[in-house]
């Protein structure tokens, strides 16, 4: 038997081909979808997990583009050629832009560009795309690691690393083992491809990236982990300044209250009126009290694990700027009333609290919601907000409480409670009586001692009034932050000294409402005596070459939404003008396109016929084997093919597949006839 001579260049059909159908017998149906295109969808899903997860606030822009990377995949292939995909694409991310990402939210930004870039690399689906996720994954993680809001990312969010290590293996075994005309076409050899193309080579190298990096991996999560868990009672507040308010806000066991003018925050906005009297940064939600001897604190809910923040129930129609000095936790500040934090990577625990990693560790500036809203509560919680520790029952509330407080409205209940605490009491910040004996006693001093032991500051009151309306049926929470007056040219700076603490209810409509239950015109009394424009601590300076942000012009925010909205549309222009070129360059020779269409109809009945096609396999080399199976001569079709295609002659004729299918069916049945007639051949 000769040897078959070696293919030639010129002999040689092209071998990229990225939509080729796996063969099947003619009494089946073609498959809806090719292993080409389920690898890329399967890794699209990927991508749209990863972003949801790690990048919550963008979870609706993401399914909106990974529904039209499906559209644009499964539709029929002929309309590719009009750009639809890619219209699909640009629909489907000005959409997302102008309906589904909150305003600001640069998280939900970030995973919407995400999954843009997925479509692109890999919608429509093509022979060495896959192996761009890699590339995809290590921006992510560069963009991770040097954010000022993710310095600390978790080792889960690493994840994206052996993704894309994943797609480059799969991406070498469609190129390597199952290339073009061999992905469709080879039925035996694809589970033993698999293994030593993909999964060999993906165990290989991450192997080897767990070896070399995961000492720097530990290190680095070790030394910057953020603990998702609530502080515990014993432990200092996450968010309080140290010189402002105390761990966990603790009642009774300090006869003093600090005084000290350092300045840990600074509140300016650019538009609307100035708010008058005192002005309100909430700081953390305390609704949790416990009994320590004679004392008591207020501490948040301890154990319970910390969850992304979910996006803001509403669009603010006013900014403020909050200015945080370091050293101040992680918890985030912001104006009493509002939700909406221009933050990324924001967690929440059940109070509503809301927590930045890394957020404390140098002064931080940022937007936030300055309207006066009111936050809606849950009604799930409402047994939490309402429990009295059984330690305080000895204590005789019978003699100041009134039964009628019951059957009022919350609103009026707290009015009514703060009106009698505010003629029982006297609002006092020095030499404050030492609590009574026995558990709780801290509120027997000050709400059952002599008339002269009944004096304490704001923890005091809002203490007492958040116990007396939980006795009576009204759900209440201490809130710890501060409340400040002192304002300058559209700014309000707050103290140290200006720490406070007040409480909310929640009122007729569902929503928890501020209570003040401190006596008005008390709390200038911090103030007094005291110098504040001595020489600050050098932890209340504002540090060289860190100012606050400039005043925007709601104009100018208008005539730079305008620019970026025509940036856009240039860029999304130049886009498709691009792609359309590129089609038409790639695609503009008809002839060519109508000769490998028949060509590949040949090689598919080849392969259809059991006749070894590879990557290396001419048209020369498919027709003699055909010949040699059917009996058909085909020198003259192969010969007006050759000359079509590289001696620019006319258009041959079509193949005869159906001819050349009978005759194979005909002697494949015959062949089996003889072989039921003949002993079996070992």
């Amino acid at each position: 038997m000769s040897k078959p001579a070696q293919p030639q260049l010129a002999d040689r059909p092209p071998t990229t081909h990225s939509h080729a159908a796996r063969p099947r017998p003619s009494s089946m149906r073609l498959p809806p979808i090719t292993t080409l295109s389920a690898c890329h969808l399967a890794f699209m899903v990927m991508v749209a997990m990863y972003l949801c997860a790690f990048h919550a606030a963008s979870e609706e822009a993401v399914w909106t583009i990974l529904a039209a990377a499906f559209i644009a995949e499964l539709m029929p292939r002929r309309l590719r050629q009009y750009l639809v995909s890619e219209v699909l694409l640009i629909l489907s991310g000005c959409i997302s832009y102008w309906w589904l990402i909150p305003p600001g939210n640069q998280d939900a930004m970030h995973g919407a560009v995400g999954m843009v870039f997925a479509y692109l690399v890999l919608i429509p689906s093509g022979l060495r795309r896959l192996r761009w996720l890699l590339i995809l994954a290590i921006i992510e993680l560069v963009i991770l690691g040097r954010t000022e809001d993710r310095r600390s990312f978790g080792i889960f969010e690493l994840s994206a690393l052996p993704f894309g290590i994943l797609a480059l293996a799969v991406d070498s075994w469609l190129v390597g083992a199952v290339t073009a005309r061999s992905a469709s076409r080879l039925r035996t050899r694809w589970g033993s491809s698999l293994v030593r193309w993909a999964l060999l080579p993906a165990l290989a190298a991450i192997a080897i990236g767990i070896g070399i990096g995961g000492g720097v991996v530990r290190h680095a999560v070790v030394s910057n982990q953020y603990r998702l868990t609530l502080p515990q009672s014993a432990q200092p507040l996450a968010g309080i300044p140290p010189a402002g308010l105390e761990a966990t806000m603790h009642i009774g066991d300090n006869p003093n209250v600090q005084r000290n003018p350092v300045i840990t925050a600074r509140l300016s906005w650019t538009e609307g009126p100035a708010p008058s009297g005192l002005v309100y940064l909430r700081a953390a939600v305390l609704s949790n009290l416990h009994i320590v001897g004679n004392t008591l604190s207020w501490s948040m809910p301890s154990g319970k694990a910390l969850v992304p923040a979910p996006p803001p129930s509403r669009t603010p129609r006013r900014w403020a700027w909050v200015l945080r000095l370091p050293g101040g936790g992680d918890v985030v500040m912001r104006p009493d009333g509002g939700d909406n934090v221009d933050l990324n990577g924001l967690l929440t625990d059940a109070d509503g609290n809301i927590f930045r990693p890394m957020l404390g560790e140098a002064p931080r500036a940022y937007r936030a919601d300055f309207d006066d809203g009111q936050l809606a509560a849950d009604p799930a919680a409402a047994a939490r907000y309402r429990d009295v520790p059984p330690e305080l029952d000895s204590l005789p509330w019978s003699t100041i409480e009134e039964k009628h407080w019951r059957e009022v409205s919350p609103e009026r209940a707290a009015e009514l409670v703060c009106q009698m605490l505010r003629e029982r009491c006297r609002y006092a910040l020095d030499d404050l009586p030492q609590p009574a004996a026995g558990a709780g006693g801290v509120l027997r001093t000050f709400l059952f001692g002599e008339t002269a032991e009944r004096r304490g500051h704001c923890q005091y009151f809002a203490t007492s009034a958040v116990l007396l309306l939980r006795r009576a049926g009204v759900q209440a929470r201490c809130v710890a932050g501060f409340a400040s007056d002192e304002q300058g040219p559209q700014m309000v700076i707050f103290r140290a000294l200006h720490a406070h603490a007040w409480l909310e209810i929640v009122n007729s409509k569902g929503s928890w409402q501020r209570i003040e239950a401190t006596p008005p015109g008390s709390l200038p009394q911090r103030s007094a005596g005291i110098d504040e424009t001595d020489t600050l601590p050098a932890q209340g300076q504002l540090p060289k070459g860190v100012s606050l942000p400039p005043s925007v012009e709601p104009e100018a925010v208008e005539v730079d939404l305008q620019w970026w909205n025509l940036t856009l549309g240039a860029l999304a222009l130049l886009l498709v003008g691009l792609l359309w070129y590129m089609r038409r360059s790639a695609g503009c020779d008809a002839r060519l396109s109508a000769l490998q269409r028949q060509s590949d109809s040949l090689f598919r009945l080849a392969a259809t016929c059991g006749l070894p096609v590879g990557p290396a396999t001419t048209l020369s080399q498919v027709a003699h084997a055909l010949e040699a199976r059917t009996g058909i001569d085909l020198s003259l079709h192969l010969d007006q093919h050759l000359r079509a295609r590289f001696g620019n002659g006319p258009m041959p004729e079509a193949w005869p597949l159906s001819e050349l299918r009978s005759a194979a069916r005909a002697r494949a049945a015959h062949g089996r006839a003889r072989s039921g007639s003949a002993p079996e051949a070992r």
